[in-house]
């Protein structure tokens, strides 16, 4: 199947709030390679018209999202992640 194809079809499921709750997040693997400071940086991925474009996007660091991306490396589900947030 073509990889377009395939991402598309993903992002359509995933807009649907009530399958949301079936998937495992992880964070992006590029974080580490461009974090810096209190800056964390990402390259992630868009299609428009079809072709895939990367970009580097940054994000202020903070405790809550240190604690989800330290414990996220195996997969977590949205109410396992919520889960978490509410124990702190």
């Amino acid at each position: 199947m073509d990889m377009n194809v395939l991402f598309s079809i993903t992002q359509e499921i995933n807009k649907q709030p009530l399958n949301r709750q079936f998937f495992k997040y992880y964070p992006n693997t590029s974080i580490s390679e461009y974090s810096y400071n209190e800056t964390l940086k990402y390259i992630e991925y868009v299609y428009k018209d079809g072709i895939r474009n990367h970009l580097l996007t940054s994000v202020t660091n903070s405790y809550y999202l240190e604690i989800i991306l330290n414990n996220s490396t195996k997969g977590k589900k949205i109410d396992e992640l919520v889960n978490l947030l509410n124990h702190i």
